[in-house]
């Protein structure tokens, strides 16, 4: 989701996250800009650069998201 910034806890101008059979497997916001595993076996089984590569397809992602948005409104 992408929005204007919020003064509020936890909401964050963009937020992403993956999910597996309704389970919440990774996560990323404008505010850390880290795609970070919310699960162990996740983090356990795979590499760090992984977690690099999906960091920079998010931070792509987020600055679509921004563009477009700035188009329609």
């Amino acid at each position: 989701a992408l929005s204007k910034p919020v003064e509020l806890p936890g909401i964050h101008e963009f937020t992403a996250m993956g999910l597996m059979n309704n389970r919440q497997i990774d996560y990323y916001d404008s505010v850390d800009k880290k795609k970070i595993p919310k699960q162990d076996w996740m983090r356990d089984k795979l590499p760090a650069d992984y977690w690099e590569k999906g960091t920079q397809s998010r931070k792509s992602k987020e600055q679509w998201f921004k563009v477009n948005v700035d188009i329609l409104m």
